[in-house]
This record gives structure tokens, sequence and C-alpha cells, in this order.
């Protein structure tokens, strides 16, 4: 999900990121995009399908709206770090 908030960063403001939460076609549209370009088509990872992914994206965008991007990177890499201690 590192290349995906960077990408976040890169390609939207934080107005472009709150619309992408308020409609779900812009965040279908924006997936897709993630995957091929920020994922490199799935070579980097790949954003779930379905409620799951789409939540995750949520989140991510999230971040992009209410911090600063090392901010939003340690507060990813803080999530990351307790998902890894519980499985």
């Amino acid at each position: 999900m590192r290349p995906v908030l960077a990408a976040l960063f890169d390609w939207l403001t934080v107005d472009e990121a709150r619309a992408c939460l308020k409609d779900e076609a812009a965040r279908l549209a924006l997936n897709r995009r993630l995957g091929s370009e920020a994922l490199a088509g799935g070579k980097l990872g790949f954003i779930p399908d379905g409620k799951y992914g789409d939540n995750l994206l949520q989140g991510l965008l999230a971040l992009r709206t209410k911090f600063e991007l090392d901010a939003a990177t340690s507060k990813l890499e803080l999530n990351l770090a307790m998902r890894s201690r519980e499985g």
C-alpha cells in the first residue's frame, strides 16, 4: 500500500481526494488507475476487489485528506506493523 499512498499524494489534491471519498464511481476509476500504474499491473501488489478493497482505498484517501505525506506514511507504517503482529 506504500506505492498507493505515494501515488495519491502525487496525483490528487486534497479536494480531489475528498471528492473520491464521496463518489464510488470515482474511487473505482482511481482503483483501476492505481492498479495499472502505481502497482504496475499487479507486480507491486494489488488492491483487493469488493468491499474490503474499497474500504482500504477509502482509508488511504482519508490519510491523504487529513495529513501531510510524512505523517500519513508514518500512520500507514504503524498500521502495517500492527497487522503483521496479528498474523
